[in-house]
């Protein structure tokens, strides 16, 4: 069973970290066979923005993630340009039932993907990448929209020596 520790904490009055939790919950008999943290769409700038070589409709975009170091990306949103600051999901970050890796996208290695609000389940908008606000996002930092919504998850399972 998957618990998310943000729903344990409306039924129980605690500010026990999620690592203390699945110490407790391992101590009176459920065992924790997993803890982990998702990983969130952070906010980045599209540096460079330059036509894929082997494409028609494809970008292959510079972004700035907050790490000094630009990140290749490759993209198919037709709204992509420099200037803009959208969602990047990193590689190891899940959008929907999918999990972003690295990889090559028509030769080009592509360390990331652009989203839409769509892909994001923030809104209905899957026309293009999500267009946010640079004023309001600090770029490297999970964006404004998903802060909250997300917490680490506990999966348990019961001992076999609990009926």
């Amino acid at each position: 069973m998957k618990w998310s520790c943000e729903w344990l904490k409306q039924y129980l009055d605690t500010d026990l970290t999620p690592a203390q939790i699945a110490d407790k919950l391992n101590a009176i008999g459920l065992e924790v066979e997993d803890l982990y943290s998702p990983v969130l769409p952070i906010a980045a700038k599209i540096i460079e923005c330059e036509p894929h070589p082997n494409s028609d409709h494809l970008h292959v975009l510079k972004v700035d993630d907050g790490t000094g170091k630009l990140r290749q990306v490759v993209c198919g949103a037709p709204n992509a340009r420099v200037g803009l600051v959208s969602a990047l999901a990193l590689p190891g970050c899940k959008i929907g039932d999918f999990v972003i890796q690295t990889g090559k996208l028509r030769g080009v290695e592509s360390n990331g993907m652009m989203c839409s609000a769509a892909e994001m389940g923030i809104g209905e908008d899957d026309a293009g990448i999500i267009e946010l606000n640079e004023n309001e996002e600090k770029i490297g930092q999970t964006i404004s929209a998903m802060r909250g919504g997300a917490s680490a998850i506990l999966e348990t399972s019961i001992t076999p020596n609990r009926p």
